[in-house]
């Protein structure tokens, strides 16, 4: 019997997780398009914009990069060294809620490159975000993995 009336709450439990994703969605696909438009010239700025302060940037080989200042330190070292990037698109495959202010995103990304001495490069990768929504109501990458 008790079990009947744990249903209704289950359903609203995760209808708000659910309405969690669809809030998140419009910041996310924001986010996306401004990060491929910011990483080709470079705006070191932009291109960190929706991190949180203390978020993580997990690299492909496990290095992680602690703080929007340390991931926005290795995007200007990259500039620095005369890297520029020609190529950058992120294609979003999902956005699901992991609670009421919590969410994923998971998807691929390519990135072409060329070094200062003209060697060109491109990585086509996988990828898995975290976004918290902060006391302010506002969205920002809490980890990022890169695979």
């Amino acid at each position: 019997m008790t079990f009947r009336f744990l249903l209704p709450l289950v359903a609203l439990v995760s209808s708000a997780y659910a309405d969690a994703a669809a809030d998140a969605r419009a910041t996310i696909e924001h986010a996306n398009t401004s990060w491929e438009a910011c990483i080709k010239v470079m705006d070191v700025a932009c291109v960190v914009a929706d991190y949180a302060e203390d978020g993580l940037f997990i690299l492909p080989d496990g290095k992680v990069i602690a703080g929007k200042a340390a991931i926005a330190e290795l995007y200007a070292g990259s500039a620095k060294a005369g890297v520029t990037i020609t190529e950058a698109k992120i294609t979003s495959e999902a956005i699901v809620s992991a609670g009421e202010d919590l969410v994923y995103e998971y998807g691929s990304g390519h990135v072409a490159r060329t070094t200062a001495d003209g060697t060109v490069t491109s990585r086509d990768s996988r990828y898995l975000t975290v976004w918290k929504r902060g006391d302010d109501s506002v969205w920002r990458i809490i980890r990022n993995l890169t695979f």
